[in-house]
């Protein structure tokens, strides 16, 4: 079972529910009324409502969870609700030419550490049969850390 069918299964076993966008914006006139010379950017991938403040005069891009620090870069989150959404909106907020680039995880870094993947999307199927079964039988092996069966 691949990574992304089995957390198919997990959030159906959770009761994950997606939030909804009802308004997508970039609304200029909140920060201005605040003081803040910067930008709100719709920044969908990661969920859809996902938003990124751009700090004009710094330069700075604080980018929640639309990409996360490992390893000396900036890479795209585990989880997406949609990877061509992400790479654009990732690839929006690069044309803004940040200096710093600040992950909601992980350290801030410069913007050239940004390092997305070339993924290819696949729809995931599910089978009612496995959408039914158990989390302990989900997640059984997966916490066997070297101990006798």
């Amino acid at each position: 079972m691949g990574f992304a069918q089995w957390t198919m299964k997990l959030l159906k076993l959770v009761k994950y529910q997606p939030i909804y966008v009802d308004k997508a914006s970039d609304d200029e006139p909140l920060l201005d009324r605040a003081g803040v010379d910067g930008s709100i950017v719709w920044t969908p991938g990661h969920t859809k409502g996902s938003v990124s403040l751009f700090l004009a005069r710094q330069k700075i891009a604080i980018v929640g969870d639309l990409l996360r620090g490992g390893r000396g870069k900036l890479v795209e989150p585990l989880f997406m609700e949609s990877i061509p959404q992400t790479q654009a909106s990732v690839q929006r907020l690069l044309e803004m030419e940040p200096k710093l680039v600040c992950p909601g995880h992980g350290d801030p870094q410069p913007a050239s550490f940004v390092k997305l993947k070339k993924r290819k999307v696949f729809p995931v199927v599910e089978k009612k049969k496995e959408a039914e079964e158990d989390l302990d039988k989900l997640t059984a092996d997966l916490f066997k850390f070297g101990s006798p069966d």
